[in-house]
């Protein structure tokens, strides 16, 4: 790794790189980040198995910030494919005050206002307003006795999308939505009036670098669709969808982050400590619990 500057006695903006640790391939790509959509919130997902979970971040529901068995099974997030854009907006509310006798201020600060938004390709397949609400149980979306089927491929029967798990019984607490008040059909969600769209969704961002080594995962909690629009014309090659979506917070999910930790001649070699706390903190694989690769989700490019 060459030399980079480690502060302001030895830089040399002829000879050496500002950004410390930073080697080729550690750059992220919109390549290297894929969104999902799922349950409105992490409480609403299982754990599976005897729902233990590792680490020690507080749970929250059946899930947990840090480690759980249930986020290496099926069934807890859907990849959204063919996304062109995906923006998030953070705002605080904030205000600045005088007082007399002073040019000095004070800034108080409240809530947190969070925006997302999200463009797709339409295609023969799931809408963009369908893929999101993949997590809603078909029974109970109406349009008829055998449901309101979604599938992957739509000339496939067969090839369904695997559902959300639920915990306990979250499901069975979502209410039906009457044949008389539809969003759509099968793989094309539309009328944004159906009060399907006033049930929140869950969406889930995993990032990786050019190494595909995992940098994060975060997941935006009941989520709500605020517009949807969907354009075309004369000369376009494809139709585009897209959906602004408000957000009530965002909750980081732990990830096994590898520490490059490189002995430095000029002082002393790593110590016991340091090696220890890094292997503590690696895994083979890296990734959310053992690796965003054992999700078991159908996500591109990952074995």
């Amino acid at each position: 790794m060459s030399k980079v500057t480690t502060s302001f006695s030895n830089w040399d903006f002829n000879s050496q790189h500002v950004q410390q640790n930073l080697t080729g391939g550690e750059f992220v790509g919109s390549h290297t980040v894929i969104i999902c959509a799922t349950a409105p919130r992490l409480s609403d997902l299982s754990m599976g198995g005897t729902g233990a979970t590792t680490g020690a971040s507080p749970s929250i529901g059946g899930f947990t910030r840090s480690s759980s068995v249930g986020a290496t099974q099926s069934g807890f997030a859907i990849p959204l494919g063919v996304v062109s854009d995906f923006t998030i907006n953070q705002n605080r509310q904030l205000q600045q005050i005088f007082e007399l006798g002073s040019k000095r201020s004070y800034f108080l600060t409240a809530r947190n206002l969070t925006s997302l938004g999200l463009s797709r390709v339409f295609f023969s397949g799931p809408s963009l307003l369908r893929m999101l609400y993949a997590y809603y149980p078909e029974s109970k979306i109406g349009g008829g006795t055998a449901g309101n089927s979604l599938r992957d491929v739509t000339s496939c029967p067969d090839s369904k999308i695997e559902a959300i798990k639920f915990k306990n019984n979250e499901c069975g607490e979502l209410p039906n939505i009457s044949n008389k008040d539809l969003p759509g059909f099968d793989n094309f969600f539309i009328n944004l009036a159906s009060t399907l769209f006033s049930q929140p969704i869950g969406l889930v961002m995993y990032v990786r670098d050019n190494n595909n080594k995992d940098i994060g995962a975060v997941f935006f909690e009941e989520c709500n669709i605020e517009a949807h629009q969907m354009g075309m014309s004369q000369g376009s090659v494809v139709v585009g969808e897209g959906v602004q979506i408000r957000c009530d917070r965002i909750v980081p999910i732990r990830v096994q982050v590898s520490r490059n930790i490189v002995a430095d001649p000029a002082n002393s070699p790593v110590s016991q400590g340091q090696m220890t706390d890094l292997v503590d903190s690696l895994s083979s694989t890296g990734g959310l619990v053992d690796g965003l690769s054992s999700l078991g989700i159908a996500i591109p490019g990952v074995s």
